[in-house]
C-alpha cells in the first residue's frame, strides 16, 4: 500500500509520507548546484541585504531550490519547490534570454500568447530583440510577480552555452535606487559566474 511504502501517512486525513522527506534529502546531497551555490550566496549575504534565490530550469517551468535570506521582511512567492512560469519574473527572463536561439524560436511559436501577455514581445523579431537585450545586459531586472519587490537575476551555466539555473537577488523595491540596482547587478553577475565556473570544473573533472 501507499502507506506501507511511506508515500502517505494517515493522521485523520491522508498526508504525504516520509518517503518524500528522504527524496528531498537525497536531492540536497546529490545536486552539485546545491553543494556549490549556497556557500557563495552565504558569503555575500550582508552585501545583498535582502534575499537570494537559486532557481533551476525545467522545460517550461522554473523552480526555486534554495533561499538565503538576510532581510526577514522579504517574503517572496518563490519558496522552495514551487514551480513558476518560464515567461514571468526576472529569474525566468534571464534563463529564457540565455537559451539557444532555436529553442527560443520554438518557445515563441508554441507560446506566443503567454510571451506577449508577459510583455516580452508581440512578434518573433520583438521577442528576439528583447532576449538579446537581456543577454547583453547580463541580468534581468523585474518586479512582476511580487510587485513590492525587485529581483536582479543572473544566469548560471553548466557548460559555456548551457543555462541551467539563475541566481536572483531580491530587495524591497521602494528601498533601492539606481545605484543599489547597479551594485546588485555586479554582485549577481559575479556570484553566478563563480557558481558556473565551479560547476563546469566539476563536470570536467567527472568526465
Amino acid at each position: 500500500s501507499w502507506i506501507g511504502r511511506g508515500v502517505l501517512v494517515e493522521t485523520g486525513a491522508f498526508a504525504l509520507g516520509p518517503r518524500f522527506i528522504e527524496l528531498d534529502r537525497q536531492i540536497r546531497l546529490g545536486d552539485p548546484l546545491l553543494k556549490i551555490a549556497p556557500p557563495i550566496m552565504a558569503a555575500q549575504r550582508e552585501k545583498v541585504g535582502g534575499t537570494q534565490l537559486l532557481c533551476r530550469y525545467y522545460g517550461l517551468r522554473v523552480m526555486s531550490i534554495h533561499e538565503d535570506r538576510y532581510d526577514e521582511r522579504i517574503k517572496t512567492s518563490f519558496d522552495r519547490g514551487r514551480p513558476f512560469s518560464l515567461f514571468q519574473s526576472s529569474t525566468s527572463q534571464v534563463i529564457l534570454a540565455n537559451l539557444a536561439a532555436d529553442r527560443q524560436r520554438r518557445l515563441f511559436l508554441q507560446h506566443a500568447g503567454e510571451i506577449a501577455e508577459a510583455g516580452l514581445g508581440a512578434n518573433w523579431p520583438a521577442f528576439k530583440d528583447r532576449m538579446r537585450q537581456v543577454r547583453e545586459q547580463g541580468v534581468a531586472i523585474a518586479s512582476v510577480v511580487d510587485k513590492d519587490l525587485v529581483g536582479v537575476a543572473a544566469p548560471v551555466f553548466t557548460a559555456p552555452d548551457t543555462v541551467a539555473a539563475a541566481l536572483t537577488l531580491v530587495r524591497i523595491r521602494k528601498e533601492v535606487d539606481d545605484a543599489a540596482i547597479a551594485r546588485l547587478t555586479r554582485l549577481a553577475v559575479s556570484a553566478a559566474r563563480k557558481v558556473s565556473e565551479r560547476l563546469q570544473a566539476l563536470t570536467a573533472k567527472d568526465r
